[in-house]
């Protein structure tokens, strides 16, 4: 559109609507800027657009559309993540009112196929969690064992008591015959 265009438009859009407009049309080509206006007030508005850096000026003006195509694709994204939350949100609903007595046979089959997907869903997130319970189970177990082993093997190196092979270690077949059964051992020899 050319600058003739714009203004001829700006024109017939703001005369019957009673609003002032005010246009700064600035192109890359054309190192002038040009001001349409219909009011007193532009001129602080035309000193602030004339006081932008060059640079920072082409920047805002060329990456409009940069930036808008940016939004678009956040924006679309967000609206699939939105639609996938509402559709799951929506078989959720169908499956729990099944499961309060609702009758679904009426439904189309691909409502029930997404019900049953959700039931499919649901159950191997079941079966995922009693599988991730048993394993912390058994790692507890095991880790009970491993400790009660640590800690007696603390409590045996610990001990000063006699081992086999050591002077004091008193076997079943150290017994002396005829007594009276109270034998004097030294247990703490060395």
């Amino acid at each position: 559109m050319t600058k003739t265009k714009v203004k001829m438009n700006v024109h017939r859009i703001s005369f019957p609507c009673g609003i002032n407009v005010y246009v700064i049309t600035y192109s890359s080509e054309d190192d002038a800027k040009q001001t349409m206006s219909q009011t007193l007030d532009a001129g602080r508005v035309t000193a602030d657009s004339t006081n932008l850096p060059e640079l920072n000026h082409a920047h805002n003006m060329n990456d409009q559309v940069a930036i808008m195509e940016a939004r678009h694709a956040s924006l679309t994204e967000i609206l699939v993540q939105l639609q996938n939350v509402n559709s799951l949100l929506e078989r959720r609903r169908l499956l729990y009112e099944g499961l309060g007595g609702r009758d679904l046979s009426n439904l189309p089959t691909k409502q029930l196929r997404a019900v049953d997907d959700t039931v499919d869903e649901l159950l191997s997130r079941i079966h995922e969690r009693i599988r991730v319970l048993s394993l912390q189970e058994q790692g507890q177990n095991e880790g009970i064992a491993e400790t009660a082993v640590s800690s007696t093997q603390e409590v045996l190196g610990n001990c000063e008591c006699p081992m086999e092979g050591q002077d004091g270690f008193v076997s079943s077949s150290d017994s002396t015959e005829g007594g009276d059964g109270e034998e004097d051992h030294d247990y703490n020899a060395e």
